[in-house]
């Protein structure tokens, strides 16, 4: 049909699952890709843009409403990739870089305690559950972290169960901590000097006494 001086195609269907197309070449059927929209079936992804390769049967791409773009999943977040401990679940790149200026901004202040939280922090190794990876790993447990670091931890929609931990936030209590650390020492080291002086002095005393009772 003809939207103004814009050719377009439409395909519509009353289905409640999705309404999808195939493109493919004379190659055999895994050559085949379905890019279809959700239907009311998908609830919340409802309208979801998705691709996948015919016979799948799970969305390869999934491009939600509001912009947010899944991998091999609905999306949760601006960019979502699956739970699973294998490629299939990680990204990689030269570097991430995430928006810090103090421009966006407010109310900072230095972080407290900071040795305190990371003495009660967990490092654990552990196996992530098969439908996960099966692989051996070591890290936090997401509901530990938040006795102790709130912000750290995502909840789902209900706000009962912990799904993610921002690893990289670790970082800013690592350094407060080392900081207070490094102060302790520093106070230890300067008791331990006075009391080197005040034994030193003693000792002086001492000697001298001595030579007077001689």
């Amino acid at each position: 049909m003809v939207d103004g001086n814009l050719w377009t195609a439409r395909f519509q269907s009353s289905a409640t699952n999705y309404t999808a197309v195939e493109f493919a070449t004379r190659a055999p059927l895994f050559d085949a890709w379905t890019l279809g929209v959700m239907g009311s079936a998908a609830g919340g992804n409802a309208g979801a843009l998705f691709m996948f390769p015919v016979g799948a049967g799970t969305a390869s791409v999934a491009l939600a409403t509001n912009d947010w773009v899944g991998l091999g999943k609905a999306p949760g977040f601006r960019l979502d990739l699956p739970n699973i401990a294998s490629n299939d679940g990680r990204a990689r790149a030269n570097q991430w870089v995430t928006f810090s200026s103090a421009r966006w901004k407010e109310n900072v202040q230095t972080l407290e305690g900071a040795l305190d939280k990371v003495e009660r922090l967990r490092g654990v190794s552990f196996d992530w559950k098969p439908e996960h990876g099966g692989v051996r790993d070591i890290g936090f447990i997401a509901e530990e972290v938040a006795e102790v670091a709130p912000e750290l931890v995502t909840w789902d929609e209900s706000g009962k169960a912990a799904e993610g931990l921002a690893y990289d936030r670790v970082a800013a209590l690592a350094v407060e901590a080392i900081k207070e650390q490094q102060g302790r020492i520093e106070r230890l080291r300067q008791a331990n000097a006075e009391l080197r002086e005040q034994i030193h002095t003693v000792r002086g005393l001492m000697a001298a006494r001595e030579r007077e009772v001689r």
